[in-house]
């Protein structure tokens, strides 16, 4: 049984966060039990020179040789992924990065450029990297999360009760928490509901 800490409204588990977590589980596989993706993601390593390709509207990441889903073509299939087991930390988080920017190259939303961040989120604990690397990584993370406030200020996620979740104070919420700039113009209020990310001129 898949668990996770959100679900869309049809709900589809979200494989980032067994992918972040470390979690083992099956390969993506077809019916006749056969992997489908193109290459052994063993072989997937640490690129520091890739990360800036995976925030939108970037979608070079789908140029990059080393990418196992640069071939995609229909971004639905991101529901059916699990983490594949690997001991390797650092390939393991950066077929998340792969996999999710991949995704929002296809199917552009304030959804998969969150889950981009935690993607990113999950390559600062890989344990060699070098300072100039983890100061790539945390650039690109803060960008992505910045991003989910500039290019899709208005996008949900859904609780496992189908409650709707605004990505932007999620967002917002992570780049306080990390030391990222917040965007201009972007102010956390109390609401009934509790905190809500919104544009101050929008008050």
């Amino acid at each position: 049984m898949c668990v996770s800490k959100f679900k869309n409204k049809y709900s589809r588990c979200w494989p980032i966060l067994f992918l972040v977590a470390g979690l083992h589980s099956s390969c993506y596989v077809d019916s006749r039990g056969e992997d489908r993706l193109p290459v052994s993601l063993s072989a997937v390593t640490f690129k520091a020179d890739v990360l800036s390709y995976g925030s939108y509207p970037n979608s070079g990441v789908l140029d990059v040789q080393e990418n196992p889903f640069r071939h995609w073509t229909d971004a639905s299939a991101k529901w059916n992924v699990n983490q594949w087991v690997n001991e390797d930390a650092s390939a393991r988080a950066m077929v998340g990065f792969y996999l999710w920017a991949s995704v929002l190259a296809l199917d552009p939303s304030g959804e998969n450029q969150y889950y981009l961040g935690l993607a990113l989120e999950g390559l600062l604990t890989v344990q060699n990297l070098n300072a100039a690397e983890l100061e790539v990584v945390r650039a690109e993370l803060y960008s992505a999360y910045q991003q989910v406030l500039l290019q899709f200020p208005n996008s949900l996620t859904y609780s496992e009760l189908g409650m709707p979740i605004h990505l932007a104070t999620l967002a917002y919420q992570k780049l306080a928490d990390l030391g990222g700039e917040i965007p201009e113009g972007w102010i956390l209020i109390e609401t009934e509901n509790g905190p809500r990310a919104v544009e101050s001129r929008k008050l």
